[in-house]
């Protein structure tokens, strides 16, 4: 009975029952995992880069179900570290572009789970054009505290620093 409730739910998010499985979004046969954005929010300790994102218009793109991403996340204290005004300045309407290239700048295309970097370094491009180093508990300068949350749209790893976009 369980499989044919899971089959309609499948059926009802549009969804064949090979592809929910294989993109890793079931936690069990009847039960979706949040998206990217949903984990974020669902976590407490990512106001500030959920406020930017969403300032940025860059929201959708973690909650989208068509595109798989990587959030490297970094929490608010990661944010208290910016210089001062650094992020007041970010924040104001007139540097939207400006602020969305420092949010894309901590997303990757695809789900890249920590397996992938942790016997080896590679290196990965951001949304914002930039190149980032994943290698163990790395990702550029910042330290992933805590690695591969796992959500149906992709996989979140939560860093001690934000990746200011180098020009």
């Amino acid at each position: 009975m369980k499989s044919a409730k899971a089959l309609a739910l499948v059926a009802a998010l549009g969804l064949s029952a090979g592809s929910a499985f294989a993109a890793g979004s079931w936690n069990h046969v009847n039960q979706v995992r949040p998206d990217v954005f949903s984990v974020a929010q669902t976590a407490g300790t990512f106001e500030t880069l959920l406020v930017a994102a969403n300032n940025a218009g860059v929201l959708p793109r973690l909650a989208d179900p068509l595109h798989r991403v990587t959030l490297l996340a970094p929490t608010d204290e990661a944010f208290a570290k910016l210089p001062k005004g650094m992020l007041e300045y970010l924040m104001r309407a007139d540097n939207k572009d400006k602020l969305a290239e420092l949010v894309n700048n901590h997303i990757i295309a695809g789900g890249v789970l920590s397996t992938n970097f942790a016997d080896q370094p590679i290196k990965a491009q951001t949304l914002a054009g930039q190149t980032v180093t994943l290698s163990g508990t790395k990702a550029g300068a910042a330290k992933i505290e805590h690695s591969d949350v796992i959500a149906s749209n992709g996989v979140v790893h939560v860093i001690d620093q934000v990746l200011v976009p180098q020009k």
